[in-house]
């Protein structure tokens, strides 16, 4: 399981000395880089086709909760399929104390706490599934292929081993035809990456006090 510190209710890892999502407002950071830096709202309206969204560092649960509140809230006939990969998880308190200050996610908090730490959680119209695991061993794992990534793995500085090679390789098999990804990081070596792996990356304006981000879309 993770260490963590607390600020208020911002928790940080111990082992990356990381944040685990913005101190200004992490759900507001979260729908700027991975909702919108994926376009989930606009691809979403009018769909009733089941998606996938893998992530890369589970955390707090915050990336989940808002992208299954929109799906909820679009009243999309289809399941959501969020696939998410997490080595040192949360233990259930943390959890609760990260998300019970956004009151909109609390049904659902509930409902996901009942099973957590199962690796298979059903939710309405949502299938969640956490890889607790070291990604290397994760990634082979996974058969399904993403219509979306978030890659969201601490700094890649501070946790290269989330940003390896095998990870870039996998998303360029493991994507479907037009499939995003987006990212809290502008590091020149995962736009590098990412681009020798088949994706048009953009740079782009980060959230608050971050200067810049990644966000794209598979090519070839």
């Amino acid at each position: 399981m993770s260490n963590l510190t607390w600020k208020d209710s911002n928790p940080t890892s111990k082992e990356f000395d990381d944040i685990y999502f913005s101190t200004e407002d992490g759900l507001a950071e979260t729908g700027y880089v991975f909702i919108d830096g994926n376009n989930l709202k606009k691809r979403w309206e009018n769909n009733n086709s089941d998606f996938t969204i893998i992530e890369t560092g589970f955390g707090t649960g915050l990336n989940f909760f808002s992208a299954y509140d929109l799906w909820l809230k679009l009243n999309i006939n289809a399941t959501l399929n969020f696939i998410s990969i997490e080595r040192y998880p949360l233990e259930s308190e943390d959890i609760k104390k990260a998300i019970s200050v956004y009151g909109e996610f609390s049904e659902t908090l509930d409902k996901f706490l009942a099973h957590y730490p199962s690796a298979n959680i059903n939710l309405n119209k949502c299938k969640l599934t956490i890889l607790f695991e070291d990604i290397l061993t994760a990634l082979p794992k996974i058969v399904t292929k993403a219509d979306a990534w978030f890659l969201d793995g601490f700094a890649p500085a501070k946790n290269p081993q989330m940003w390896c090679d095998q990870l870039y390789n996998t998303m360029s098999v493991k994507t479907s035809k037009k499939g995003t990804f987006s990212t809290f990081t502008s590091a020149g070596i995962v736009r590098r990456s990412l681009i020798e792996n088949g994706f048009d990356v953009k740079k782009i304006k980060g959230y608050g006090k971050k200067r810049e981000m990644l966000k794209g879309v598979l090519i070839s």
